[in-house]
C-alpha cells in the first residue's frame, strides 16, 4: 500500500510556523498553524464526505495505477491533525494564551 504524503501546503504552514518559532513571534505562528489545523479538518471532512474524489484526483496525478489508499488518505490526515493541535497548544502557552 502506497502512503499518501501530505500536501505541500501542508508543508509550507509547518515550515512558516517553524519559522517564526525560531525567530519568536510565538503569536504569529500559533494563528498559523490554527489556520493550518483549519485546513487540515477540511481536509478531513472532505475524504470522509467524498472519498472517491480524493482518490481520482490522486491518480490523474501521479499516474500511478488504481492502490488501495482509502486508509492511508484517513491516517496521514489525522497524524498531521494531532501533530498540529500538539503545536499549537505549545504556540499558544509561548503567546500567553494560556493563563
Amino acid at each position: 500500500m502506497r502512503i499518501r504524503e501530505p500536501s505541500w501546503i501542508t508543508i509550507g504552514i509547518a515550515l512558516l510556523c517553524g519559522a517564526l518559532y525560531f525567530l519568536g513571534h510565538y503569536a504569529w505562528a500559533f494563528w498559523i498553524i490554527v489556520l493550518g489545523t483549519v485546513l487540515v479538518l477540511f481536509g478531513i471532512i472532505r475524504a470522509v464526505a467524498k472519498p472517491g474524489s480524493l482518490l481520482e484526483r490522486h491518480r490523474k496525478e501521479t499516474f500511478l495505477p488504481l492502490e488501495p489508499l482509502m486508509i492511508s488518505q484517513y491516517v496521514v490526515r489525522a497524524i498531521i491533525l494531532i501533530i498540529f493541535l500538539v503545536a499549537a497548544w505549545n504556540l499558544a502557552s509561548m503567546a500567553g494564551y494560556l493563563g
